[in-house]
């Protein structure tokens, strides 16, 4: 993810990831690893279904689809 925009990007790599986690749907999302420089990050999220289910396909559309921009400003707490 790049929150390089964001004023804080590590808590909007924080409030991004902790929304997908509450995607139904989702079974686990790993904790971000932040690039050298901070302002991007990586992370997995694992669903409930086979990686070549005709859920999973929809489930990777809808949080694509439905995925917030990060954040100019977030006071999520830091979870993953």
């Amino acid at each position: 993810m790049d929150a390089t925009a964001a004023t804080d990007a590590e808590a909007a790599v924080h409030t991004v990831g902790g929304k997908i986690a509450g995607t139904k749907g989702i079974v686990s999302v790993t904790r971000p690893r932040f690039g050298k420089a901070g302002g991007t990050a990586m992370f997995t999220a694992t669903p409930a279904t086979g990686p070549t289910g005709d859920r999973t396909e929809t489930l990777v559309k809808t949080v694509r689809g439905e995925r917030p921009a990060a954040p100019a400003t977030s006071s999520h707490p830091r979870s993953a």
